[in-house]
C-alpha cells in the first residue's frame, strides 16, 4: 500500500504532484464549420485522442494535430453524435453512439465507418425517434458494448407491448458478430447516463441513471432479474460512474448536482460523499468533470472546472480531500470545460471545451530539464506567459476563413 506522500504526489517529484506542473500546451479547434458545439465527450487511448461534439468526430494524435478523417453527422445520415470509446485491443477502432439508437463503429485507418450496430425494431417500433444513445462501453475482453438510452419524447420509448412500459434500456451487442444480444429494460425507470464495464472483469457491469440509482449487473446472467447483482442509491441524477480502488472494487459517483460518491461494491455501501459546495466550497469551480484513478499509486483524482474555463485537481480520499492545483486560463468563454479525459501516464489531461476547442495540459519543464540537452536549442515562448489568443490564434483564423 502507497503511503501518504506517494499517495498525493509522484515519487519523481520531491512532494510536489505532477499535476502542480500543469501548464496549458495547446489547444487546437477540431471543427471549422459553422457549428460551434461544445466537444461533449472525449477519449485517450495509446498514441491517439478521439474528440467528439454532438455534430463531428475527429481523430488527433497526442499532441492534437489532426490524424485521419473527420467523422460528419452529414456523412451517416444527420444522427447527433453521444459518446465515443476505444476498443480495448485495438487503438484503431473507435465506437460512437448517435441519437438515431445505433452505435457506429470507425477504423480510423480506413474512410468512413465499417460497421452500424442497430436496435432492433421489435423494441423501438415506429417510435425509434425517441431512442437516443446516451452512453456506451466496452467490455474489457472487446467481446460485448452496450449502451444506455435516453429517451427524447419522455414517453415509453416503445410501441411494442412486451416494452411499453419502459423508459430506459441498457442494450448489448455482440462485437465480433454485430449481433444484438438483449436488453435490460427494469431496473432503471429513467434515462440512463452511464455505463461503465468492470476494467478487468468482462461479466461485472455498472449503470448510472437519472432516477438516483446505480446498478451492478453480472451479464453472464440470462435473465435481469438474475443479472442484478446489487444497486446502490445515490439519492440524487448520476452523471457518470467508474470503477476505481484495490482490485477495482470500489466505485466511484458523480452526480448531477456536483457530488461525487465513494462505493463499497462488494458490501453494496457508501465510503464517502463530497459536495461541491460544502466540504469543497474553498475551490473556484463551479461543476464537476469527472474523475480518473491511478492504478499505480491507488490515487482517485477529481476534476472540477468552472465557466471561466479554470480547473481544479483534488486528491479524492476515504476519509478527506486534497487540493493539488488550480490550473487558471485566459478567462475565456471557449475555455468552458464540458469532457475531460487523461493519458494513461497521467503525462497529459486534454478538456473538450465550447466551440468545438479541446486543450492539451502537460508538465511545465523544470529548469534543471531545460538545461539537459535534451535536443537543439530552440528560442521558444514559455507557454505560461501566452495569451489564449496566442495559443489558439492559428487554429482561429483557420476557422473563420472556411465559414461562409
Amino acid at each position: 500500500m502507497a503511503d501518504s506522500s506517494s499517495r498525493f504526489y509522484g515519487p519523481s517529484c520531491s512532494g510536489t504532484s505532477i499535476f502542480e506542473t500543469f501548464r496549458l500546451s495547446k489547444a487546437q479547434f477540431i471543427s471549422q464549420g459553422q457549428d460551434n458545439d461544445p466537444v461533449i465527450d472525449i477519449e485517450c487511448k495509446g498514441s491517439s485522442v478521439t474528440a467528439l461534439t454532438c455534430t463531428t468526430v475527429q481523430n488527433l494524435s497526442l499532441d492534437l494535430q489532426p490524424a485521419g478523417d473527420v467523422i460528419h453527422s452529414s456523412d451517416v445520415g444527420n444522427p447527433d453524435f453521444t459518446s465515443v470509446r476505444y476498443s480495448h485491443a485495438n487503438p484503431s477502432v473507435v465506437y460512437y453512439g448517435a441519437s438515431d439508437g445505433t452505435v457506429r463503429v470507425w477504423d480510423t485507418r480506413r474512410a468512413g465507418t465499417c460497421a452500424s450496430l442497430e436496435t432492433p425494431s421489435i423494441i423501438t417500433g415506429n417510435n425509434s425517434a425517441a431512442l437516443s444513445l446516451q452512453c456506451i462501453s466496452i467490455s474489457c475482453d472487446d467481446a460485448l458494448i452496450c449502451a444506455g438510452t435516453f429517451n427524447n419524447d419522455d414517453n415509453p420509448i416503445s410501441a411494442n407491448e412486451e416494452f411499453s412500459d419502459s423508459k430506459a434500456f441498457v442494450h448489448f451487442w455482440d462485437v465480433r458478430t454485430s449481433k444484438y444480444m438483449g436488453s435490460y429494460s427494469e431496473c432503471h425507470s429513467d434515462d440512463i447516463t452511464a455505463v461503465e464495464f468492470h476494467p478487468t472483469n468482462n461479466s461485472l457491469l455498472a449503470t448510472g441513471s437519472v432516477d438516483g440509482l446505480v446498478n451492478i449487473f453480472d451479464v453472464n446472467q440470462s435473465e435481469e432479474e438474475d443479472a442484478l447483482v446489487g444497486t446502490l442509491n445515490a439519492e440524487s441524477s448520476v452523471s457518470r460512474v467508474g470503477w476505481y480502488g484495490n482490485e477495482m472494487s470500489s466505485l466511484y459517483v458523480v452526480t448531477h448536482t456536483h457530488d461525487v460518491q465513494l462505493w463499497d461494491s462488494n458490501e453494496l455501501e457508501m465510503i464517502k460523499s463530497y459536495t461541491l459546495f460544502t466540504e469543497l466550497n474553498y475551490l473556484q469551480s463551479e461543476f464537476m468533470l469527472d474523475c480518473f484513478y491511478q492504478q499505480e499509486t491507488q490515487s482517485l483524482f477529481g476534476c472540477y472546472g468552472n465557466y471561466n474555463g479554470d480547473i481544479d485537481i483534488v486528491d479524492v480520499g476515504k476519509k478527506d480531500v486534497r487540493h493539488i492545483v488550480n490550473i487558471p486560463t485566459s478567462n475565456d468563454k471557449h475555455f468552458a470545460a464540458h469532457s475531460v479525459c487523461r493519458s494513461s501516464s497521467l503525462s497529459h489531461l486534454y478538456v473538450g471545451c465550447e466551440s468545438s476547442l479541446v486543450r492539451l495540459y502537460a508538465p511545465s519543464l523544470s529548469d534543471t530539464e531545460k538545461g539537459a540537452g535534451l535536443g537543439r536549442k530552440r528560442k521558444i515562448k514559455n507557454p505560461d506567459s501566452r495569451t489564449l489568443d496566442e495559443v489558439v490564434s492559428g487554429f482561429r483564423v483557420q476557422v473563420k476563413k472556411t465559414k461562409k
